[in-house]
């Protein structure tokens, strides 16, 4: 067996993938748009490119506070960090084990030489790993049965590119770092910013509870150590998990904006979508902004008729 360890070059090859990502993140200066006091969420202008495609009519309303913020919403997708591997490689720069450890499938295969995949993942995962798509919503919990037997997935990849350099986002499947989560929670963000009042146990019934407040330091003390560049321009939907011992770690970070792929169109939390809970939490969202940046938004729901809801 030879003696190239798999996880020692996958390493080198993230290392070198990732850095002129992370050079033009760090060089993004950071500073606040120039903002109207008079700002409007005009729900009644329709999208004004092809391009404006809206997942939901949540994402509609949080497209128009991006609009009244200056919110850039393609910002972050230059850098693709809507695909797992992207974003994993990008956070793990800066806050290291807080985000779980994450491999392309093909980075794998590739790395092996004659090591077999049972002996690259037990040397790369030495805990234990999941498997799931590098794009979508359902972190490989169904759907394809291939998401569980990655050995099959393997055979069935494109032999063709054995030999083709690729880059991170040609990766379709990712291998991540097993958790062992008792909770896991939501947290919502705007730029550097938490919003207190939108910080939720995921698959509860909407309910604060006790621990919040942990899960809350946890954030304070991630965000912290991000690049201002990273956050410039973002309302991000964090889903965080809570490990044995009260230890915290980032399971997935969701960002509002046009998505260039997947679903492709302007995206936001799914909680901002969940019927009347949904409209509550939007609700937040605009007051925590209002505080936040000095400015007073409103949404005019304008119908034939012409009536104006103003809040």
């Amino acid at each position: 067996m030879t003696t190239r360890n798999p996880a020692d070059v996958i390493g080198k090859r993230y290392n070198s993938a990732i850095s002129s990502i992370a050079a033009q993140i760090e060089g993004t200066k950071h500073s606040l748009p120039e903002f109207d006091p008079r700002s409007s969420l005009s729900v009644r202008r329709a999208a004004e490119r092809a391009e404006d495609v809206y997942v939901d009519s949540a994402a509609y309303l949080v497209h128009q506070l991006y609009n009244a913020l200056g919110f850039d919403p393609h910002r972050v997708f230059r850098w693709r960090l809507e695909h797992k591997l992207v974003q994993a490689l990008v956070f793990r720069r800066y806050v290291g084990a807080a985000y779980p450890r994450t491999a392309g499938l093909y980075d794998i295969a590739f790395s092996m030489a004659d090591w077999s995949l049972e002996e690259a993942l037990s040397v790369i995962f030495p805990e234990g790993y999941f498997f799931k798509e590098a794009l979508g919503d359902s972190s490989g919990a169904g759907g394809d049965p291939l998401l569980k037997l990655p050995e099959a997935c393997l055979k069935r990849l494109d032999r063709g590119l054995k030999d083709t350099e690729l880059t991170l986002t040609d990766e379709r499947f990712i291998m991540q770092e097993r958790l062992s989560i008792i909770r896991e929670y939501r947290v919502h963000t705007v730029e550097g910013h938490i919003v207190p009042d939108l910080i939720f146990d995921r698959y509860g019934r909407f309910e604060i509870r006790a621990g919040m407040e942990r899960v809350g330091s946890f954030m304070s003390r991630t965000l912290a150590m991000l690049p201002t560049g990273l956050l410039k321009h973002t309302i991000c939907g964090w889903d965080i998990a809570e490990l044995p011992g009260g230890q915290f770690r980032i399971v997935e970070v969701n960002f509002c904006g046009f998505h260039p792929e997947y679903r492709k169109g302007f995206q936001c939390s799914g909680f901002f979508n969940a019927g009347v809970p949904g409209l509550l939490f939007l609700m937040r969202l605009f007051e925590f902004c209002e505080r936040q940046y000095a400015v007073k938004l409103r949404v005019r729901l304008q119908s034939r008729r012409s009536a104006d809801y103003s809040g």
